[in-house]
């Protein structure tokens, strides 16, 4: 079921940068004066349909990476990976302290490269989800977050501009997240 949401929200995601990209070039054309027949409104409406469906894909991969991460911690155990499995039992039946000998933990070379592979799996998701941040932030403001340690300036200067815009002040990430579709000033004005 999670693989199949993934997918599902993998090809909205998709449809989402795809339908972007479609407005920001209708956007350009509308600002060279070779739209035809479209109007600012109708470029708009595409850029919302691409937001939100964007928007989609990255709050399922926040939802996603907090599931998998104890997820696949309890799944390591379960394996006996390193004979923490056996370890964990042992000392819950024979009512020893946590760190007790009666059953030590030994990782074979194959336990240790297992770990290390869902490490970097786990540092590539997370990798990942921040692109996915950045884009989404790109799309939503027309400026984007490239350091980590930038990322809480960025977040007070959206927080600013949407109070400004809305006169509601959003005091998290989820409050800009849900406050999407109010944020006009992420649309600049052609120029004619």
């Amino acid at each position: 079921m999670v693989l199949g949401l993934t997918v599902l929200c993998a090809c909205i995601g998709l449809w989402g940068i795809a339908e972007q990209g479609f407005a920001h070039t209708q956007y350009v054309d509308l600002a060279k004066g070779e739209a035809g027949h479209l109007s600012v409104d109708d470029i708009k409406a595409n850029m919302d349909r691409g937001k939100t469906a964007f928007q989609y894909f990255f709050i399922w991969n926040v939802i996603r990476i907090m599931l998998f991460i104890p997820i696949t911690g309890l799944t390591i155990v379960i394996a006996n990976v390193c004979l923490a499995y056996v370890h964990a039992l042992t000392n819950i039946s024979a009512s020893v302290p946590i760190f007790g000998m009666q059953a030590p933990m030994h990782c074979t070379s194959f336990d240790v490269f297992l770990l290390w592979t869902v490490v970097g799996l786990i540092v590539l998701d997370l990798y990942m989800t921040w692109g996915s941040f950045c884009l989404w932030h790109l799309y939503n403001f027309n400026t984007t977050v490239t350091n980590i340690r930038d990322i809480s300036k960025e977040l007070e200067a959206d927080q600013a501009k949407m109070a400004a815009e809305t006169g509601s002040d959003p005091q998290s990430l989820a409050g800009l997240l849900l406050g999407i579709e109010t944020r006009s000033y992420a649309y600049g004005t052609p120029n004619k």
